[in-house]
């Protein structure tokens, strides 16, 4: 399951939140809950590498339990494209700066 959060801490899409609960009312119910946030720089892409080692990682803790387990990617959408690596240092001028929601 991905969910996406805006700059104002809300869900990003429309209908997030119903969908999520949904999700956690689906059986089995007392499958554990993986949760991850991601990290700066990075979003919910699914070719995003945080996105990729989450399944990777999902896919051990797995193995290693010998039980399914859900997985839940919180994506921010704070690096939504990907920016020309000349230009990257200016992301530092964001930091600090209080967001406003739109």
């Amino acid at each position: 399951m991905v969910i996406e959060i805006n700059d104002a801490g809300g869900f990003h899409w429309p209908g997030q939140f119903n969908r999520l609960q949904r999700w956690l009312a689906a059986e089995p119910v007392d499958l554990p809950v993986v949760v991850f946030i991601n990290g700066w720089h990075h979003n919910a892409s699914p070719n995003d590498s945080n996105f990729t080692d989450f399944e990777e990682f999902l896919g051990k803790v797995e193995a290693k339990a010998g039980t399914p387990v859900r997985g839940l990617y919180v994506g921010w959408r704070g690096d939504s494209y990907d920016t020309p690596l000349a230009w990257e240092p200016s992301d530092f001028l964001t930091v600090g700066i209080e967001r406003t929601p739109r």
